[in-house]
């Protein structure tokens, strides 16, 4: 999923076996203008940085996407939506689809306190490893890469 179409055309001419949906993910039903978080367009043009367009967008749920991978079981799943990612990951259906890996952009967090993307993932089973820069991975307690790694954060 790419709201940036330049972004699906590059991506398109990559590996012939991935999929790439011009949209946006979210958990609203109707499409959406793309900044997807005003306040975050503002603090960037406020930094020096120019907008240089904004464009209504379809939006898809995760568990609309009907994520078909090889292997059959995704493993790893990365979300940077702006600010959003509690609402996405709120709309996907954790028996349908749970990878053993999830890389989450978090940009305000404390360094040792839970998060609201935190405490969501913590009630379908995962748990937080590691935390860098605006990157936090979370490991799936039951998934592929549990073993040996699950540590207290």
């Amino acid at each position: 999923m790419e709201p940036i179409l330049q972004n699906v055309t590059w991506g398109r001419k990559l590996p012939p076996r991935d999929r790439y949906v011009h949209s946006l993910c979210s958990d609203s039903k109707s499409a959406v203008e793309f900044t997807a978080d005003a306040v975050r367009a503002i603090a960037l043009v406020e930094s020096g940085i120019q907008l240089r367009d904004t464009y209504s967008l379809p939006t898809v749920t995760l568990s609309e996407l009907g994520v078909k991978a090889r292997p059959s079981k995704p493993s790893f799943l990365s979300i940077d939506v702006e600010g959003w990612e509690k609402a996405v990951l709120q709309t996907n259906d954790w028996n349908e689809y749970c990878p053993s890996a999830i890389c989450v952009e978090e940009r305000e967090y404390e360094w040792n306190e839970p998060t609201e993307v935190s405490d969501l993932l913590a009630k379908v089973g995962y748990c937080l490893i590691a935390r860098t820069g605006w990157s936090n991975l979370y490991i799936h307690q039951m998934g592929n890469f549990s073993a040996g790694w699950a540590t207290s954060a």
